[in-house]
């Protein structure tokens, strides 16, 4: 996708899509599995990014459990300050 003056516009290399009322529906699916295949691609990235957005904050979990008595469970995520602190 490139920036035009009016907003986002398809690269050079996609053709735009005729108007509706010309659409030969061979020319319809062509558009309706290009979009379906764009629509997954965007779906996938954002996966991959919520992935490795949570990779990127480790989680810290502690069990503690006195000689006979009950287990306490305790977990969170590990958030430090740039500072150290």
């Amino acid at each position: 996708m490139q920036a035009g003056k009016d907003g986002w516009r398809p690269s050079p290399c996609t053709p735009p899509p005729p108007p509706l009322s010309d659409l030969s529906i061979s020319h319809a699916d062509y558009w309706d599995r290009h979009l379906a295949a764009t629509q997954q691609r965007y779906l996938r990235a954002r996966e991959t990014l919520a992935r490795v957005r949570r990779q990127l904050h480790p989680t810290l979990q502690v069990h503690i459990a006195p000689l006979g008595g009950q287990q306490v469970n305790v977990s969170g995520d590990i958030r430090l300050d740039r500072d150290g602190e």
